[in-house]
């Protein structure tokens, strides 16, 4: 995530690349909470179960692999 950062504070708003980081940046910290609930899970700790909008996250992962 702070390689994405850096990468985002180099690049103006207008730059093609910019809304492409952004992307990337939020399925990663989408992949960190999934992680966190996970290894939760896997130690008898506390997890948290939420509402998922499934149809969201595949357009956000079909969108993010083009």
């Amino acid at each position: 995530m702070g390689h994405l950062s850096l990468i985002q504070h180099m690049l103006k708003p207008s730059d093609p690349s910019y809304a492409r980081i952004q992307r990337i940046e939020e399925h990663v910290q989408s992949a960190n909470r999934l992680t966190k609930q996970l290894l939760g899970l896997a130690h008898g700790g506390k997890y948290e179960v939420t509402v998922l909008d499934v149809n969201r996250l595949i357009r956000d992962s079909v969108e993010m692999l083009r």
